[in-house]
């Protein structure tokens, strides 16, 4: 039986560069790879095991507890077993290390539990804007109400969290802006990320414009929205002259963008797979993003600020990055938003 003495999460694309880069333990016979189903890996490690999707909903349980109960106890019975399974074919030790980036995952709080025992050190590593974002009136209600109500129903307690890192369990936290964070959770050290640049500073090229999508789904917007936002920013960029690069989010269903631009040679649609944050920007004039953390790592490369349009999801950013770079409400886009955008930094 293989020993085991680190478990590593990659829940994007993006941990497995990040978590190589600040551990260099992920190619170790020791290290136990478990990633997202939609995760294509670049290297191929020792041990590897896939997190199918099982959705987990915990605000739809929280909504119909009642309703939602038979498919919930089904789903963290299989999750259980799946953990049991993995015991009985590696050998975990005991000093156990645990490197996650979402610790609100099903899987993850149910490992966390079930080899409680074994664990040492739970480590963290940022994967998204809402890592730095303050709990709501209503994710405070819900932060205590839900492990109650979890174990009282279901027998497991099972945590509400929106921001990684919060979880009881977790000791470390690795983050590309610390200065952003609105609180620190007692007893958690926090470490800077630096990952390795990957391509030279210089003036950002004309012609090309890069637009990073979103999996609607995440954010409970209309999907013709998202589209009509989309269709309208690449009009305005090929009537100006400019090529389009649409890279999509891992989770997106791109079938409606494949088929909407499969036959038009100004645009150039990525694939999801593909880590965004290995595209080099100074080939883009103009780098367009849906609230999406790529924006800390474009702002780290010293590309202009004033270059960059993020499409929000509140009136006002939730995040002040930048002053200098440009934010539009989503359902406030328009042409008129967009041009303004343009000629400001054009």
């Amino acid at each position: 039986m293989v020993r085991i003495d680190q478990i590593v999460f990659f829940h994007t694309p993006f941990h497995e560069k990040a978590f190589y880069e600040v551990t260099r333990i992920t190619n170790l016979d020791t290290t136990l790879i478990v990633a997202s189903y939609y995760i294509n890996l670049i290297k191929s490690p020792p041990h590897y095991y896939v997190l199918e999707n099982k959705g987990f909903s915990r605000l739809r349980f929280l909504e119909s507890p009642l309703k939602q109960l038979p498919e919930i106890r089904k789903k963290l019975a299989l999750t259980d077993q799946e953990i049991i399974e993995l015991g009985l074919k590696y050998d975990f030790c005991d000093g156990l290390k645990i490197y996650l980036g979402n610790d609100k995952d099903i899987f993850v709080q149910r490992l966390l539990y079930l080899m409680n025992s074994k664990i040492k050190e739970v480590i963290a590593i940022d994967e998204g804007l809402g890592f730095y974002l303050a709990d709501s009136l209503k994710d405070r209600v819900f932060k205590k109400l839900y492990p109650l109500i979890s174990q009282l129903i279901l027998g497991r307690k099972i945590y509400y969290l929106k921001r990684l890192g919060t979880h009881p369990m977790v000791n470390k936290v690795f983050l590309r802006e610390p200065e952003l964070l609105l609180s620190k959770q007692k007893g958690i050290t926090y470490e800077r990320i630096f990952l390795s640049p990957k391509h030279e500073k210089r003036i950002p090229e004309k012609g090309k414009a890069l637009i990073y999508s979103f999996p609607e789904q995440d954010l409970t917007v209309k999907k013709e929205r998202k589209l009509y936002v989309i269709d309208q920013m690449v009009n305005f960029f090929t009537q100006n002259g400019i090529q389009v690069v649409i890279k999509p989010h891992p989770r997106e269903n791109i079938s409606d963008l494949e088929k909407t631009y499969a036959n038009n040679k100004n645009v150039e649609l990525l694939k999801g797979s593909l880590l965004g944050e290995e595209l080099d920007y100074f080939n883009f004039e103009v780098i367009i993003n849906f609230f999406s953390s790529v924006i800390l790592d474009i702002l780290n490369t010293e590309y202009p600020a004033k270059r960059l349009i993020t499409i929000g999801f509140t009136k006002k950013p939730l995040i002040e990055m930048n002053r200098n770079a440009h934010y539009i409400f989503i359902d406030e886009f328009d042409l008129k938003r967009l041009s303004h955008s343009y000629e400001n930094y054009n």
